[in-house]
């Protein structure tokens, strides 16, 4: 129960992730329903055909308690859904960092690409070696994870992405241009 409800937070927070690249990305409704989707139905089809739990065997390694993965036509359908959702991030991405008017905003998408390809770096350990070769699971996506939440909470943090006020706008701009500039604030008051 412990490895779907896993599984299941790794497709939901795929499925997510394509979703939230094609809002920001600013494509078509069209081709943002059409991407969600193929995403959603994707994620559950793939949910589906895993939830088998005779596929793992489960072992001692000298690092601890691991298991190995036998390769079945649903563990390759997954390998191909979390490649598809990767390019597809990678590919909205792009096309926001031809569209971007700010270097801010181009260093924000930036570091969303490499935190999207961290995740599939991540996963050669835990999800495409054990799959393909049969070596032991390896948490490598736990680390990815880690990598990528940090990488959205820098943004978060440097960049204001999610709390943009005419304050942090007037500390973005002091800290950022090197001729004096005043910011009022609605009020025509100096912030």
């Amino acid at each position: 129960v412990a490895r779907m409800i896993g599984f299941f937070g790794v497709l939901a927070s795929l499925v997510l992730a394509i979703r939230f690249a094609a809002v920001i990305s600013g494509v078509s409704v069209i081709i943002r329903r059409t991407i969600t989707i193929l995403g959603t139905v994707g994620g559950i089809a793939s949910f589906i055909v895993n939830a088998d739990k005779s596929e793992l065997h489960f072992v001692h390694a000298p690092f601890g308690t691991t298991f190995y993965i036998e390769q079945t036509i649903g563990r390759r359908f997954h390998v191909g859904y979390t490649i598809f959702g990767v390019i597809c991030a990678v590919m909205l991405f792009r096309r926001m960092i031809k569209n971007a008017k700010y270097t801010r905003e181009r260093k924000i998408v930036m570091i969303l690409i490499i935190a999207a390809l961290a995740l599939p770096i991540g996963a050669i350990l835990d999800t495409y070696l054990p799959i393909f070769f049969g070596t032991p699971f390896i948490p490598g996506t736990c680390f990815a994870v880690f990598f990528a939440i940090t990488m959205v909470y820098d943004i978060a943090v440097n960049y204001n992405a999610f709390s943009i006020s005419v304050k942090n706008m007037a500390i973005y701009i002091y800290q950022k241009v090197e001729t004096p500039v005043l910011v009022l604030n609605e009020n025509a008051g100096i912030e």
